[in-house]
């Protein structure tokens, strides 16, 4: 998106579940990726998460700041934005199994620069997303559960050979 659509970074960020309601950074690209480094962003209700990004993950809906220089809400990232030359911002929620986890964030070098065209098309791209990262996320967790299960079986095999008693084994109706 940074370089077919020319935007100088788009960040996709994962909503902390601790107590500050954190934002990780997790993936970035663009010209800017700097204006990152060492950022607090928040999904709470404080002057961290009350950005585009924090407002989307915690309202589940689509943030816009069409004007990093004047947008009140903006106040914290004012002075990096502007280093970046970067004017106006879009979030994005991501939602895997009907809960929002993070953020698609894209922002741009005019102000106001997110069209119904745009926003169309990159609500589409957030929610091929979010769908990837669920597909992972349970790729991810059947592979864990598949290796617990080859643990169990290994320990019960080898309780089960190195017994010195006898090991009998019943189905609920007393059946061996």
């Amino acid at each position: 998106i940074t370089g077919i659509g020319g935007y100088p970074l788009a960040w996709i960020g994962f909503a902390g579940n601790d107590t500050q309601r954190s934002v990780r950074v997790m993936a970035s690209s663009g010209r800017a990726s700097y204006v990152l480094d060492g950022i607090e962003i928040t999904w709470a209700e404080d002057e961290h998460g009350r950005g585009p990004v924090g407002t989307s993950i915690r309202t589940g809906a689509i943030a816009v700041c069409k004007d990093t220089r004047t947008n009140p809400d903006f106040g914290p990232w004012r002075e990096r934005a502007d280093q970046f030359g970067l004017k106006s911002v879009i979030a994005l929620p991501l939602r895997c199994e009907k809960s929002v986890i993070g953020a698609l964030t894209i922002y741009a070098d005019e102000p106001d620069a997110f069209g119904p065209e745009e926003r169309r098309l990159i609500e589409e791209l957030a929610g091929d997303l979010a769908f990837g990262i669920e597909v992972r996320r349970r790729e991810v967790d059947r592979a864990r559960a598949e290796a617990a299960l080859r643990q169990s079986e290994v320990l019960f095999r080898a309780v089960f050979e190195n017994a010195n008693d006898e090991i009998y084994v019943s189905d609920l109706n007393g059946r061996f």
